[in-house]
């Protein structure tokens, strides 16, 4: 029997999948700071069993997203706004650090494209246009990468 030369890419385990989607409805707001997590709906929502979402994925543990009181309830935990100026300024840094790095070797093509969709961003958070917020940093977050290739 031949061997492949590359291995498959592994198998993702459902609850896995469903800590990032609960994650990513956390972090992108769609369940807000304070908001009950109730099994039954989460089950249902996640396309998991509520007895899976129940028990959330190993992930959870040490995360500072939710709050359980076991027996009673779980929450989206709130905003801590402290933790999140200090998370800022630390990737913050780190930007400025990967940009000062990357600028010198980018082609101005790509610099023009990074202006563009920076320009498209800032317009559309002056609108506050949350959905053209929320599509023109993914455009954005998608030309810095595509650069970051190039750069690299």
């Amino acid at each position: 029997m031949p061997v492949a030369e590359q291995s498959l890419p592994g198998r993702a385990l459902l609850r896995e999948s469903a800590y990032v989607s609960l994650r990513d409805a956390i972090v992108n707001g769609t369940l807000a700071g304070g908001e009950q997590l109730r099994d039954n709906g989460l089950g249902a929502w996640l396309n998991v069993s509520r007895t899976r979402s129940g028990k959330r994925s190993p992930g959870w543990n040490g995360q500072a997203w939710c709050r359980r009181n076991p027996g009673c309830s779980t929450v989206v935990a709130p905003l801590d706004s402290r933790a999140t100026r200090e998370a800022h300024t630390a990737v913050s840094a780190m930007h400025e650090l990967a940009v000062r790095e990357a600028v010198p070797r980018l082609a101005a093509v790509e610099c023009e494209q990074l202006r563009r969709a920076n320009a498209a961003f800032a317009s559309a958070l002056d609108g506050n246009d949350a959905d053209a917020t929320r599509a023109n940093w993914q455009t954005l977050l998608d030309a810095a990468k595509e650069t970051h290739v190039h750069a690299g």
